[in-house]
C-alpha cells in the first residue's frame, strides 16, 4: 500500500468525520432552540449563530436587509431554509473568516453602539495562541446574528 493510498483514505475519513459531525451539530441546535428550526411560526432569535463549519471557504462580511438575501446566505452557508426575520424591524450581520487550517478560530459581535450618526456593529476576531493545543481540522469559524433596526445607516466594523 502506498503512502499516496494512505493520505487519501485519511482525508476521506476525516471529510467524513467533519459532515457527519456538523449535521448531528446543526440537529442538536435547532433541537435544542440554538438554531430556530424555519418551519415554525417563531422569528429568529437574537441570539447569534456560530460555529467552525459552514459552507463559506472565504473571508465574508455581510449586512443583510431583506429576504433574499438572507435566504441565499443561509442557503450557501448552512444548506437549509432560513429562519424567518422581519426586516421591516430588523437586520442581520454575518462574519465567515473563511478557511482556516486548524481549529481555535473564532469571531463575535460586540453590542451595537451608534457613532457619527451611525450604528456601528463591531465584531472581533480570535486566533489561536502561540503554542496552544487546538484541533487539526479545516474550518470556516462564523458568527450570524440579527439585530433591531434603528433608523440609522449601519457600518460593520472589524476590531
Amino acid at each position: 500500500m502506498s503512502y499516496l493510498t494512505v493520505a487519501v483514505g485519511l482525508v476521506c475519513a476525516a471529510w467524513l468525520g467533519w459532515f457527519i459531525y456538523s449535521r448531528r451539530r446543526a440537529r442538536r441546535l435547532v433541537e435544542s432552540g440554538g438554531m430556530r428550526s424555519s418551519s415554525g411560526p417563531e422569528e429568529a432569535s437574537a441570539a447569534p449563530w456560530h460555529g467552525d463549519f459552514c459552507g463559506v471557504g472565504s473571508p465574508l462580511e455581510k449586512l443583510i436587509t431583506d429576504e433574499p438575501q438572507w435566504e441565499k446566505l443561509w442557503s450557501q452557508a448552512f444548506r437549509q431554509k432560513a429562519p424567518r426575520v422581519d426586516f421591516s424591524r430588523r437586520f442581520a450581520a454575518a462574519v465567515f473568516l473563511g478557511g482556516q487550517t486548524t481549529g481555535g478560530y473564532s469571531v463575535e459581535f460586540e453590542p451595537p453602539s451608534e457613532e457619527d450618526g451611525k450604528l456601528v456593529v463591531s465584531f472581533r476576531v480570535q486566533a489561536p495562541s502561540p503554542g496552544l493545543y487546538v484541533i487539526q481540522a479545516l474550518t470556516q469559524p462564523y458568527v450570524v446574528q440579527v439585530f433591531e433596526k434603528t433608523g440609522l445607516p449601519v457600518l460593520l466594523r472589524r476590531l
